[in-house]
């Protein structure tokens, strides 16, 4: 089965590359395809890990195994950590994976 991104909800391609994101209080961890994560301004990336009462959330490169064009699902795993983003910025340009991330109660 491929990968699916948690916020555009589309497979994953391999040309797009593959990320993880999580939060820091958190041990799940959901892909998010190149494409959204190039949505994230440069200037809007932070180079540590949010804390946990930021609410934040940390974006690192991930592995998968591939299946043709697309990354399939089997041993998706976080590889190094890339960036953070201010929990603000994450809802603006992730309102999908912001959600999941952080479910209301």
């Amino acid at each position: 089965m491929s990968l699916i991104c948690a916020e555009s909800q589309e497979k994953i391609q391999i040309m797009s590359g593959l990320f993880a994101v999580t939060r820091t209080d958190s041990e799940h961890y959901f892909p998010l395809s190149g494409e959204v994560m190039k949505k994230i301004p440069q200037e809007k990336r932070l180079g540590r890990r949010c804390e946990p009462e930021e609410r934040g959330i940390d974006v690192y490169r991930a592995t998968a195994e591939m299946n043709g064009e697309f990354f399939h699902n089997r041993h998706f795993e976080l590889a190094e950590f890339a960036f953070s983003v201010p929990a603000r910025v994450a809802r603006e340009i992730m309102p999908n994976l912001t959600e999941r991330l952080n479910p209301r109660k």
